[in-house]
């Protein structure tokens, strides 16, 4: 994860919003007729980045080999490429939507949660409007179990091997210097490349497609960097910060999921770094590794107090007065520690845990939630400004996405359940198993 939480306070209402409100003055037709808002504490492109960068990279890069193994040599190397365009394609939209819609209300900015809201609160359709809380809670609840499920990750990382910009940049270098050993010492192996089966079975491609998705770990920093970047137009320009993020972070991806396979073939482990020598110089990449890691899960957990704790302050000062805030927040953070705990219990195995909260929440989060708020945010705009054609093209692709998204959910969750339940049928399954 990256230093800037994705639920940053929303700011006050401005004069234009509220004069947008009240009618007092008249709504632009489109994005270029919209002003845009000035921000405060931003940061350069460079920064953007290197930050979104980090979120996307993390240590479950490292399972990618085992991933490729799941699913067969040619069909993993097409599917890095299509999950890799499919992410570019929801955060893009995403972003684009957000700043619209930015502009629309006369906010410098919208985190995801608030920009949820504020997509069924400016909706032409009624039943949005009543119901935007409800939008809300789908998008919070994903991004919860999202960050969670990092959290368990990283956890079950550091098992398995026994972000606050400085944090991040911290972090990143550990990951640098890991990936970096990592690679020399498994592009220095025996190359088993034309002995590796092309594809493999249903279940276990879409654990695969799950563990791929689960690597593109920024779904949720998205809109935190764009609203960040002192020229929010490099962040969606054709060479600007999203474009540079995803070919760069989806080549080293594709290009460590082969070199691992290809190295290891079937005797590759969960994560890369089991199929490491324990002794000598190597010793410190798994250290560097696990550092890495905890300073990610920290980072996350980070995002997830930020998400609630306004809120639980609020209800639990109403509820209980008199008891000390200080103490109840650091109970309230102690709680989902131990949540994330609970999850390594209940599912101890790297490879189930990162497959089953990339078909869920990071699919919720690449594939349902962007193309469906495009077509609410956009909706008025392609009716004045798009032909018919043009504009049942982008409704139908939306739609489209929006279906694979909930098909790829509901095979995923069932490959995930049956491979379960094979592991806890199996005898003296341990959290190091």
């Amino acid at each position: 994860m990256a230093s800037i939480s994705p639920l940053d306070t929303a700011p006050v209402p401005n004069k234009q919003q509220l004069a947008l409100e009240s009618g007092k003055i008249e709504k632009p037709k489109n994005e270029k007729e919209l002003p845009v808002p000035s921000r405060k504490h931003t940061i350069s492109t460079f920064s953007g980045v290197i930050t979104l960068s980090k979120a996307m990279v993390n240590a479950g890069v490292f399972s990618l080999p085992y991933a490729w193994k799941l699913g067969g040599l040619w069909v993993s190397f097409a599917a890095s490429i299509l999950i890799a365009l499919i992410n570019w394609y929801g955060d893009y939209i995403l972003a684009k939507s957000a700043q619209y819609l930015s502009k629309k209300v006369g906010r410098s900015s919208l985190d995801y949660g608030h920009f949820a809201k504020k997509v069924c609160e400016t909706s032409d359709i009624e039943f949005l409007r009543k119901h935007s809380h409800a939008m809300v809670f789908a998008v919070d609840m994903s991004i919860l179990a999202y960050q969670l499920g990092m959290c368990s990750v990283a956890i079950l990382f550091i098992s398995d091997n026994m972000i606050v910009s400085f944090f991040a940049i911290v972090s990143t270098v550990f990951l640098f210097f890991g990936s970096f050993v990592i690679a020399q010492y498994t592009i220095r192996q025996p190359n088993h490349w034309s002995e590796l089966p092309a594809y493999t079975d249903f279940k276990s491609t879409i654990m695969m497609m799950g563990i791929l998705t689960y690597a593109f770990e920024g779904q949720t920093m998205v809109l935190p960097v764009e609203n960040k970047l002192a020229k929010p137009e490099n962040f969606l320009a054709p060479v600007g910060v999203l474009s540079i993020t995803m070919v760069t972070c989806s080549s080293f991806m594709t290009f460590l999921g082969f070199i691992g396979y290809t190295a290891f073939a079937q005797h590759v482990g969960p994560t890369i770094t089991i199929n490491v020598p324990k002794d000598g110089f190597y010793t410190s990449v798994n250290i560097c590794l696990m550092v890495q890691s905890l300073l990610g899960n920290g980072m996350a957990m980070y995002v997830i107090f930020d998400m609630f704790q306004n809120g639980f302050r609020t209800k639990f000062g109403k509820i209980c007065p008199s008891f000390p805030i200080r103490v109840a927040d650091k109970g309230f953070r102690v709680f989902w520690v131990l949540v994330t705990y609970l999850m390594v219990v209940l599912i101890p195995h790297l490879e189930t845990m990162m497959s089953l909260v990339g078909v869920t929440a990071g699919t919720m989060c690449a594939l349902i939630f962007p193309p469906l708020f495009e077509v609410i945010v956009f909706w008025t705009d392609w009716k004045d400004n798009l032909s018919t054609c043009h504009r049942m093209f982008k409704i139908i692709r939306n739609f489209t996405a929006m279906i694979l998204g909930f098909a790829f959910i509901a095979c995923g969750v069932y490959a995930n359940m049956v491979t379960l339940i094979e592991l806890f049928a199996k005898p003296h399954q341990s959290l190091t198993d």
